[in-house]
Order: structure tokens, then C-alpha cells, then sequence
């Protein structure tokens, strides 16, 4: 059976690195990326409102190209955890957690019985295999399957602690953004509150060797994060890498092209 990378690395400490794939979730999108060396994909189907059929096809053209499909749902809920992961996902990102209850419910919606409550009713994450042994198999897959948690506000810092008490959490992932808005500093990912915020939760995942990660938009933004230890680094996504070539490429052109290059949209 395919083993997790993703998991396996980050249980040996070492760093994974991911892209997200968000306006662009098209399985050819997802071969071309994969062909960057990536680890995985950090498939955002919170913020977009991807069809079912074509998340899967995403989620089968990444195991196809050996690349971790993982993929960032809605909310702590059954159907959208256990489909996701049914379709071939290797992990999922929930997020806005902030209680103990809340990560109870999504390792079990994650992992099949006695471990959790998931169903089972498809061989997509077995790629298609005939199992011979169900038992050995679903043991498998519940070892495999990666649960992420974000944290993203002040509440699910406080309560970390007693959430990281949860068996089954693999990683802890913060939402810059969310957390930023949450602290009052929207979008200031340099203020003092917002980096000790951060700062704490590397704290506090550390003293219960959890991995934890991060979104931001370029290497040199993840650097300092990856210096204090996170391992899971989510390194801009397909939005940020078309619309910022597109600009350097149509500046560069007009730096030579001077006068001779006329602007004509607004």
C-alpha cells in the first residue's frame, strides 16, 4: 500500500514543502506543479467552491505523480472530511479549530473504526487495489491519513494545550491571516502580538512533538519560521505565483521597451 511521505517525513523531523492550488484546480495544473520537486499539494477547498468530480481528479493526477494531495475543507464536519479523504486525499487541513471536542470529532471522521467513525465504501485511496485483507488495510489507511489543525485565533492558542491531548493530531497548521484579523493586527504579519502568537504555538507543539507549519508567500517569509522550527511549509500558491510572474515579466519588458510600450489598460 502507498505510504504517506508526507507523514512519514515529518515523523522523522524532517521540513515538507507544499504549494496551494486554489483558482487554478485542474488535474494538468496539479501534473505541472508536481513536476517542481514539491512534496504536496495544499488543495484549498475552504475558500473555493470546488466540484466533487474535479477534486478528485486533482487528488488522483497528485498520487499519480507521487505528490501528496492535501486538502483544506470547510469545516468539522463528517461528510466533508471522510469524502475528502475517500477520494484519494492524503490528509486534510481543518480549520478554525479552537476545542478539544473539535479535534475529537475530526480524527474520528478521518479514521475508520475502532480508531474513529468513518465509513468505508470506496478503493480510491487504496488506488484501486482488490484488498485481500480489510482489516490489515484499514489499519493502514488510518496510520496513513494525515489530520492537520489550524490555529487562527487567540481561543484555539489558549486551548492548544488541551486540543494537542487529542490522539490522532498530526500537525498543526497556523492560519496567518485569520489570526492576524483575529489579534486586531489584520494583515500585519510583522506586528509584535501576531509574532508572539505564532511563537507560542511552536511553543506549545514542541513540548508535545507535534509538527507544526505555515502559509506565506515566498521562501524568504518562511525562512524565519522554518528557523524556529516549523516543518510543514506551505510556500504561496497558484493566485500569487501567475499574478506576481505575470507583473515581473510585463515590467521587464516595459523597462527596455520604454516609451516604445504603451499601457493601455487601466
Amino acid at each position: 500500500m502507498r505510504e504517506n511521505r508526507v507523514k512519514a517525513a515529518l515523523r522523522a523531523g524532517k521540513t515538507v514543502v507544499g504549494v496551494g492550488l486554489s483558482i487554478a484546480v485542474n488535474p494538468m495544473v496539479a501534473k505541472a506543479l508536481a513536476a517542481t520537486g514539491i512534496d504536496f499539494l495544499f488543495i484549498d477547498n475552504e475558500h473555493n467552491l470546488i466540484c466533487p468530480d474535479n477534486l478528485r481528479n486533482v487528488v488522483q493526477m497528485a498520487r499519480a505523480c507521487g505528490v501528496s494531495p492535501i486538502v483544506r475543507v470547510q469545516d468539522t464536519e463528517y461528510n466533508l472530511i471522510a469524502n475528502t479523504l475517500d477520494a484519494g486525499a492524503d490528509g486534510v487541513v481543518v480549520p478554525r479549530v479552537t476545542s478539544t471536542a473539535q479535534a475529537e470529532r475530526a480524527v474520528s471522521y478521518a479514521k475508520f473504526p475502532p480508531t474513529g467513525v468513518r465509513g468505508c465504501g470506496t478503493t480510491a485511496p487504496l488506488d484501486f487495489n482488490r484488498q485481500q485483507g480489510w482489516d490489515q488495510a484499514l489499519r493502514r489507511l488510518n496510520e496513513q491519513s494525515l489530520v492537520v489543525l489550524q490555529a487562527e485565533s487567540k481561543e484555539a492558542i489558549d486551548s492548544l494545550e488541551d486540543i494537542l491531548q487529542v490522539r490522532g493530531v498530526d500537525v498543526v497548521l497556523v492560519g496567518p491571516l485569520d489570526l492576524s484579523i483575529n489579534l486586531g493586527v489584520a494583515g500585519k504579519l510583522d506586528d509584535p502580538k501576531w509574532t508572539a502568537a505564532v511563537e507560542r504555538v511552536i511553543e506549545i507543539c514542541m513540548a508535545h512533538q507535534v509538527p507544526t507549519g505555515i502559509m506565506l508567500g515566498s521562501p524568504e517569509a518562511l525562512r524565519p519560521w522554518w528557523e524556529k522550527g516549523m516543518r510543514f511549509l506551505v510556500c504561496g500558491n497558484d493566485y500569487v505565483m501567475i499574478r506576481d510572474t505575470a507583473s515581473r515579466n510585463v515590467e521587464e519588458i516595459r523597462s527596455y521597451a520604454g516609451s516604445n510600450c504603451e499601457q493601455i489598460s487601466e
